[in-house]
């Protein structure tokens, strides 16, 4: 079987979307079985997504169809179903699928559904996008053969509000290297991290793209704020995470708070770096508004790192009784966790809680549901 799986959409290696998209692939391509599969995307993006196995073959699409989103929409509904059988592929993997599908692929489709997070939370892309994902993402999610959901929560959202069937809909939780993310390997990174943005005391961490409103920078920033008004502790504010959309609004709020000498922007992290940044941390804070997964909860719990988070949308599924959570729009109960997250006692229970429930979650799990889904969707459509 002959497998097209588009790159397009999945954030250029910056992002929770493309971190699954370069896990997964890389675990696709060492599972034994006869399946071929064909990358396609911009060439820039191809780079970044190529697992370099020889059972995945490359083909670039020329910017103008593969890049900016508008125009890679355009052309999934006008051209794609010409490349589909001039490739001779059998089925499409979309990988990101609440950003781009096809409208007539002419062939058995299934699609990732990260999240829906533009349907609740206002503002959060800019009006084009908005408009294609709430009168086109809801109508053509529904025409996918099968749809991979990473969490019930999104199931559950993917049911509600774009209609979809729901036993055509199976849950696949994300992964975690646990060797890369190990307690270990982790610590072994924080003495160079912390050298190289400056974090001279204990930290808390938050990782995630700089965007507003919806991963709630803001509010954290002033629950920051407070807390080190009440305690006068010597912890440090680190968000990690590139720039996106309304990222002005965060970094203004940074500046004008009380507790701008403790905040620390780091920008986009590497991989090099992200392990390290676990491996320094107190705890990790993710105030998030919606998440589809939450994926840096499953890091930091491998990393021993306790969870402090949202008790929202699929995080509560993620952190089980690992996790400590808060009200992510009232700023007393963010604070009330940051002081929580100050006593000794606490964190080490929570650090144990997090390591054994992180210990089940490998990508080689996600990647064998994944492929059993692609196979019986193409044995479906043959029979």
């Amino acid at each position: 079987m002959k497998i097209g799986i588009p790159v397009s959409g999945c954030d250029w290696g910056e992002s929770g979307i493309s971190h699954y998209v370069i896990e997964l692939l890389k675990a696709l391509a060492v599972l034994p079985g006869d399946e071929e599969y064909l990358l396609f995307g911009s060439q820039a993006a191809l780079a970044i997504y190529d697992p370099h196995s020889p059972r995945f073959a490359l083909e670039a699409i020329p910017d103008g169809k593969a890049e900016p989103a508008m125009k890679n929409i355009l052309w999934n509904a006008t051209g794609l179903r010409g490349f589909v059988k001039s490739q001779r592929l059998d089925l499409l993997f979309f990988p990101a699928a609440n950003r781009r599908m096809p409208f007539a692929a002419g062939l058995p489709v299934v699609g990732t559904v990260h999240d829906l997070s533009s349907l609740h939370v206002t503002g959060k892309y800019p009006l084009s996008h908005e408009i294609y994902i709430k009168w086109f993402v809801p109508f053509l999610i529904r025409r996918l053969d099968r749809i991979v959901s990473v969490s019930e929560a999104t199931k559950k959202d993917t049911v509600e509000s774009a209609g979809a069937k729901a036993e055509r809909i199976t849950v696949i939780p994300h992964g975690v290297d646990l060797s890369r993310f190990s307690p270990e390997a982790c610590k072994a990174g924080a003495p160079a991290v912390a050298e190289k943005f400056g974090l001279g005391a204990p930290y808390f961490l938050y990782i995630s793209r700089i965007e507003h409103p919806g991963k709630n920078h803001v509010r954290l920033i002033r629950a920051f704020a407070e807390f080190k008004r009440r305690t006068q502790s010597p912890m440090l504010l680190v968000l990690a995470g590139k720039d996106w959309d309304r990222a002005e609004q965060v970094h203004r709020e940074a500046e004008a708070s009380p507790a701008k000498a403790d905040i620390r922007f780091t920008g986009f992290i590497s991989n090099e770096d992200v392990a390290g940044l676990y491996g320094g941390a107190t705890a990790l804070f993710f105030p998030s508004l919606f998440e589809g997964f939450g994926m840096p909860l499953l890091e930091a719990m491998a990393a021993g790192v306790p969870v402090f988070c949202s008790n929202c949308s699929s995080l509560p599924e993620v952190g089980g009784d690992a996790a400590r959570y808060f009200e992510p729009e009232d700023e007393a109960s963010i604070s009330s966790s940051l002081e929580a997250a100050t006593d000794g006692s606490l964190l080490g229970s929570m650090r144990q809680a997090g390591l054994a429930r992180a210990a089940a979650s490998g990508w080689d799990s996600t990647a064998k549901a994944t492929l059993a889904q692609l196979r019986s969707t193409a044995e479906r459509k043959r029979q």
